[in-house]
């Protein structure tokens, strides 16, 4: 062996160290948004279908197109995202379904702040 094939051997050696020994840490860090966020949407499911006594499949369908304008709408200025609650609770008090729109403009508050949380820079610590 020359000694550029051991310098290659000893680099991956170490590099391979480093990355096991933060790998546990960071992850634990990145999952606690998105468990955090399902926790949220459970909650709301749940509380659609048993304290409100709503079909699953329209409080399904509610919750999962909220959080998909706050995808769309994640970087707009925050004026957008006040109209973007008020039409949802105006819609619920047309529907008479206050309380649940109120639930799903929470929903999409949180997706709003997930989002935000998982695209900000991480520290490197």
């Amino acid at each position: 062996m020359d000694d550029r094939e051991e310098i290659v051997i000893e680099e991956f050696k170490t590099s391979r160290k480093n990355i096991k020994n933060d790998g546990g840490e960071k992850m634990k860090k990145d999952y606690i948004i998105p468990v955090a966020y399902g926790i949220a949407m459970l909650l709301a499911i749940l509380a659609g279908i048993f304290l409100l006594d709503m079909p699953i499949v329209i409080v399904c369908i509610i919750l999962v197109l909220e959080s998909m304008i706050g995808v769309c709408l994640h970087d707009m200025p925050i004026w957008v995202h006040g109209i973007e609650i008020i039409i949802s609770i105006v819609a619920g008090i047309i529907f008479k379904e206050t309380v649940f729109m109120v639930i799903a403009a929470v929903i999409y508050v949180v997706t709003i702040f997930a989002l935000h949380f998982m695209r900000e820079p991480k520290s490197q610590s």
